[in-house]
Formats: C-alpha cells, sequence, structure tokens
C-alpha cells in the first residue's frame, strides 16, 4: 500500500457516523462492523451528490487521550 501526505483545500464528506473508543478494544469489533454496514446496507450507493468514488474514513472528534471516545465518519466528498 503506497501513502501519501496531500495538502487540499477544505471540503465536506457526506456518510455515517461510528462514536466508539479503543478502552476494552471495543473499537476492534466496531470499527469492521461499520465498513461491514457501509457497503452491506449499501450506504455508498445512497449518498446522493458525490464527487467520485474515493471512500474517506476520517478519524475525529477526540475525548480524554488514547481510551477516549472518537467518532469514525465514512462517506464521500
Amino acid at each position: 500500500m503506497q501513502r501519501a501526505i496531500l495538502k487540499r483545500d477544505s471540503f465536506q464528506v457526506m456518510g455515517i457516523e461510528l462514536q466508539t473508543s479503543n478502552h476494552g478494544k471495543r473499537s476492534h469489533r466496531e470499527i469492521p462492523e461499520h465498513w461491514d454496514r457501509f457497503y452491506g446496507d449499501q450506504i455508498h450507493k445512497r449518498i446522493p451528490g458525490r464527487v467520485d468514488d474515493t471512500v474517506y474514513a476520517l478519524y475525529t472528534n477526540y475525548h480524554a487521550g488514547r481510551r477516549g471516545q472518537y467518532s469514525l465518519v465514512l462517506g464521500y466528498q
């Protein structure tokens, strides 16, 4: 897998959000289920007006360090 850091102008992402944490390895179960829901429930096909087929996985809204809550948003620009 090739990785790169890209500078981009800001943009909006529309998709589904999961709130989870690393406490008790909760995220190890919930994140794969979140991806399964995104594709299995055909959510990826129901997002209107997307720019292209690039799926964004945004980790955001961190609270209280490594074991605190955070959000994972899966969606499209």
